[in-house]
């Protein structure tokens, strides 16, 4: 039996990497701090509150909250395809709140038995890396890591082809 428009993996495309994100909060918990460190000093009730405040309420995790779109993939026939979602937006903003739509595909990559597990993963995942420099994707980031681990446990010609 083909397996046709079968989605077996997600990859989240972020609006900026995780150590841009940590950069920008560091930046911006400096920027809380400051007054209350320059009233009152570092080891004061005030810039520990302001502190405390920060990390409470303005902080934010970068994983799922800077997502702005992510890559289906799935299986058609013998080939895998990837498929782009994203938000519609002029400016991709931090704390985004449109919905997703579907852009299109990005890419298809064909296998047949003849290949081996090992490199039907790393097609894929140089299908990806290109998919990252191009013009749609330009400037964001791709969270490939959980699919490397993934893929090096993965039987994928049975997968996509049995």
């Amino acid at each position: 039996m083909i397996k046709v428009n079968w989605v077996f993996a997600e990859i989240p495309v972020y609006r900026c990497p995780p150590d841009a994100h940590e950069q920008w909060v560091q930046h911006e918990r400096i920027k809380w701090q400051a007054p209350a460190a320059v009233v009152a000093g570092e080891d004061s009730e005030s810039f520990r509150s302001a502190t405390n405040y920060f990390d409470s309420k303005i902080w934010y995790p970068w994983r799922y909250n800077e997502l702005i779109g992510f890559i289906r993939l799935y299986v058609c026939g013998s080939q895998v395809r990837g498929e782009l979602w994203k938000r519609r937006a002029k400016r991709q903003t931090r704390f985004p709140r449109q919905a997703f739509y579907i852009v299109g595909d990005l890419f298809q990559s064909e296998t047949s038995f003849l290949q081996s597990n090992d490199a039907i993963a790393n097609a894929l995942i140089a299908a990806l890396e290109v998919c990252g420099r191009e013009r749609a994707l330009q400037g964001r980031y791709l969270d490939l890591e959980p699919f490397r681990r993934m893929a090096a446990h993965t039987d994928w010609r049975r997968l996509i082809l049995g």
